[in-house]
């Protein structure tokens, strides 16, 4: 501040002697670089040890106006471009504050008690409402206590103060600075729940090193995910077959597997029609467009079975040659089927392998069903009979009271529905 004078007035004489009292040296003054009590500000010193920062700009170096009164922010730079504008509520060089009081401002930071800073309309720090009416009965730097993770002085009436130690980053406990631990951190990773995860020196979990996307772990590395799921089949291309072996594809020759089983030729990797791929084959010495004898052949039951009564409504099996193999459908005599039904036929003159068992074929409002291709059905050799065993249940959702698949259709208890059953199927492989 500037120099302070004071006049006394001494009485009890003849006339008044004013006495003019100034200090001399020592005495606080606006300019000396020390912080006076009454001083915001000294050359490079700035109460509350504030930065352009504290002020909401980027960068810079704050002032001091000659008065020792005022801390002054044109040495600050903001992120903001153009010439300073008061109201703009952004804080521009030399602007203490734009509409509000900086963040984490207040007037205990100016060491000017307690209360709550404002900013006038020349975006200056309105003080006002600073009061120094603090309770001078507690004493300063009474004891020290834990804060943030360093230590602080706090009064005795436990108000926080300024900072007493810096804990470097290691923490504290009380009073005391803990002591930084030795462990190396990231020393090295392990499996944790299907991650990898870091650990340091002493062996405590970190952080997330690699996940392993749903596939898990094992030591160190993540585990492989599997490409496939066992059972699955799949083509790749024309000449071969992919089957799933223990969760990786496995891949099958095809021209290779048809000379194994006794096939001339390959006709390459194709759908079965039962959701699974194979691989196709034939042999050349069938010439002729057909390699069963009679192509096709048909069994029909005129008559429903029902566990108290029999119905004369009936339906027929037809079983026809699919390239190499068979397929089979089942038609309603006449109309069309109230209901989705359960099928299932095999060959039960030479391989009882061959056949297909379908719980849900759709026919509901159809006179005939989709055709069904059999399983195992392209061993057979020339001269071997199919011979046809067959059994329907409408609705399908009935099946299993008649002993579905290979149950005929004996009653017993009172099972639902209708069913139907034939043997009358014969086809004769006509070729290898």
């Amino acid at each position: 501040m500037k120099k302070r004078c004071s006049i006394l007035a001494l009485l009890g004489i003849s006339l008044p002697v004013l006495l003019l009292s100034c200090g001399g040296p020592g005495a606080p003054a606006c300019g000396d670089g020390v912080l006076d009590p009454e001083e915001q500000c000294d050359g490079q010193s700035i109460r509350g040890e504030l930065d352009c920062r504290d002020f909401g700009f980027l960068r810079g170096e704050l002032g001091c106006d000659p008065s020792c009164g005022r801390v002054l922010t044109n040495g600050c730079e903001s992120s903001a471009e153009g010439p300073a504008v008061c109201g703009n509520n952004a804080v521009d060089s030399g602007e203490e504050c734009d509409g509000a009081a900086p963040a984490g401002m207040d007037c205990e930071r100016l060491d000017l008690g307690i209360g709550a800073l404002g900013c006038t309309g020349d975006c200056l720090l309105d003080k006002s409402q600073c009061s120094s009416n603090i309770d001078s009965s507690c004493e300063a730097n009474d004891h020290k206590s834990c804060s943030g993770g360093d230590l602080y002085w706090f009064d005795s009436c436990n108000e926080k103060g300024s900072l007493a130690q810096s804990c470097g980053g290691c923490g504290c406990n009380g009073t005391v600075c803990a002591t930084c631990s030795t462990c190396k951190a990231n020393d090295h990773k392990a499996c944790v729940g299907g991650d990898l995860y870091w650990f340091d020196s002493c062996n405590e979990k970190g952080s997330l090193a690699q996940s392993c996307g749903g596939c898990g772990c094992n030591g160190t590395v993540c585990s492989t995910c599997p490409e496939c799921s066992s059972g699955d089949t799949a083509c790749n291309g024309f000449a071969q077959l992919k089957q799933c072996v223990n969760g990786h594809w496995s891949t099958i020759d095809c021209a290779s597997a048809c000379a194994s089983a006794g096939w001339d030729q390959t006709d390459g990797c194709a759908p079965s029609g039962q959701g699974y791929y194979w691989c196709s084959c034939s042999n050349q010495s069938c010439g002729a467009a057909s390699y069963w004898s009679p192509p096709s052949d048909s069994d029909t039951d005129g008559t429903g079975t029902q566990w108290n009564q029999t119905i004369s409504t009936g339906v027929t099996v037809e079983v026809a040659e699919s390239g190499v193999g068979l397929k089979a459908r089942v038609c309603k005599s006449s109309g069309t089927f109230a209901n989705n039904i359960a099928f299932s036929i095999y060959d039960a003159a030479t391989n009882s392998t061959v056949g297909a068992a379908v719980s849900n074929l759709a026919t509901m409002g159809e006179a005939c069903s989709p055709w069904v291709e059999l399983k195992n059905d392209n061993g057979y050799t020339e001269g071997q009979q199919f011979g046809g065993i067959w059994q329907v249940v409408s609705p399908a959702g009935s099946a299993g009271e008649w002993g579905w698949p290979y149950g005929g259709c004996g009653v017993s208890g009172s099972p639902g529905g209708t069913c139907w059953t034939g043997l009358n199927l014969t086809l004769t492989r006509s070729c290898k």
